[in-house]
């Protein structure tokens, strides 16, 4: 079984960034599933949504929760909240997808993990046709919000905790600073919607600079950054999971998920 388990995850972890789905469920799982963990559908199940990094944070919280907590990696690369014309390209529209998932799932999640904001970097559109907003501007900042609000309403409707994970610092200090932006309004929106929020960037800077081998206080021996100095390695994404499955826990009334 455990020879079984890590198969998956090496297998998962070769395209972690350039795939949506990291691993395909077990048979007789939900229909299209990418279920990381445990056999059947009985116990906890966490939705994992978002862009590239939520498909790291899932392989992180199946190297941290036990067999018998299901982790759905529902993740899609280069996806966001700005992007909501019709020439979305490769964006996805997170509310009809959420809507999708919630209506195919055999089983209710009990918590959903939510990771988006790092490709959102750029103009805020609008489905109706509406002028575009400028990035770093307050009215983005609020058409942002509200996109925020929605997501985590849906989930609250179908009695799923939401979980937001925030962005993390980037090497790149141009890339960092729309980040850094990003990360401010996420903390605001967050707030003002009462949405649970792991405030990641402060955990991964070092006396306010980026450091690839940094997180949560202390040095690591190795990289927990990936080249492109914007995903985090396997163990990085361990890590943030580590701090990332108490915020769950909290959200399900204390309640203690079993680790490995």
């Amino acid at each position: 079984m455990k020879e079984t388990r890590r198969r998956v995850l090496l297998a998962g972890s070769s395209s972690l960034l350039a795939s949506p789905a990291i691993a395909q469920g077990r048979q007789g799982q939900t229909q299209g599933g990418q279920t990381l963990l445990s056999e059947n559908n009985r116990g906890t199940s966490i939705l994992v949504i978002g862009d590239s990094h939520s498909n790291g944070l899932a392989i992180g919280l199946t190297w941290v929760l036990a067999w018998g907590v299901n982790v759905d990696a529902r993740g899609i690369v280069n996806t966001g909240l700005a992007r909501a014309d019709a020439q979305m390209s490769n964006f996805s529209n997170w509310f009809t997808r959420l809507e999708e998932l919630l209506r195919a799932a055999s089983n209710r999640y009990a918590a959903a993990v939510i990771s988006l904001g790092s490709v959102d970097n750029q103009r805020l559109t609008f489905a109706d046709g509406r002028e575009s907003l400028a990035f770093g501007s307050q009215e983005y900042a609020e058409a942002y919000a509200e996109r925020m609000a929605r997501l985590a309403g849906m989930l609250r409707a179908a009695r799923i905790a939401p979980v937001w994970v925030g962005l993390p610092s980037a090497g790149s200090p141009q890339i960092d600073q729309a980040y850094a932006w990003i990360d401010a309004l996420q903390v605001q929106a967050t707030r003002r919607a009462n949405i649970p929020y792991l405030h990641l960037r402060p955990l991964t800077l070092n006396n306010g600079r980026y450091d690839e081998k940094w997180f949560n206080g202390r040095s690591h021996p190795t990289s927990l950054r990936q080249p492109d100095a914007l995903h985090f390695t396997q163990n990085g994404y361990f890590r943030i999971a580590e701090v990332l499955v108490p915020r769950i826990e909290a959200q399900l009334g204390n309640r203690r998920l079993p680790r490995r």
